[in-house]
């Protein structure tokens, strides 16, 4: 997130990391405040809709959580478009999922993957910046020269069991990580 420097200047907040699976998913997100007030997410996978004859996101109403969060202007639930892959965040060291909601985000990441000279994105990192809050959130994301994983990041992610498809299918933590350990803060 954006931060402030000692002047009082903002800071950019920024995320390097490099996309490690040759696969991705896609599915509908929704926030929604749970019983003990707390925010969590609720998601589904693009496939499973399609199957059930569900097109766009239009998720049936029994089928949503209470409490959802929903747009300023009509008060509809507000259902959206995620494109998730698993990468390597470079700043933390970690293997972690990253679900592209903005729609520019998505669109800049997919315009970059479709561009000859950048092609398929495991062979170079992306820096992604965040600036501003709310409605005023601007997400900027840009390709990084090309470079080979170093062998033990790569190693790393070759032992790493991650469930894309559960994760977009809203499935709890450890149907999703395998056998990863949770991150604590110390």
């Amino acid at each position: 997130k954006e931060t402030t420097d000692a002047k009082g200047r903002k800071v950019p907040g920024t995320c390097e990391f490099r996309v490690m699976s040759g696969t991705a998913v896609w599915g509908f997100q929704l926030w929604y405040t749970n019983e003990e007030g707390q925010k969590r997410c609720q998601r589904w996978l693009a496939d499973d809709l399609v199957a059930r004859g569900i097109q766009g996101g239009a998720i049936p109403e029994d089928q949503l959580p209470p409490n959802p969060d929903t747009y300023e202007k009509s008060g509809k639930p507000k259902i959206q478009k995620f494109l998730s892959t698993v990468v390597y965040n470079i700043g933390e060291g970690t293997f972690q999922i990253f679900d592209m909601v903005p729609d520019k985000l998505r669109k800049q990441f997919e315009a970059t993957c479709s561009n000859p000279a950048w092609g398929f994105p495991t062979s170079y990192d992306f820096l992604w910046t965040r600036t501003g809050e709310g409605l005023k959130t601007v997400h900027t994301l840009q390709p990084q020269p090309h470079y080979e994983v170093p062998d033990e990041i790569q190693a790393r992610f070759d032992a790493l069991e991650v469930n894309l498809e559960a994760h977009a299918s809203g499935a709890p933590v450890d149907e999703v990580w395998g056998d990863i350990e949770a991150k604590t803060e110390d």
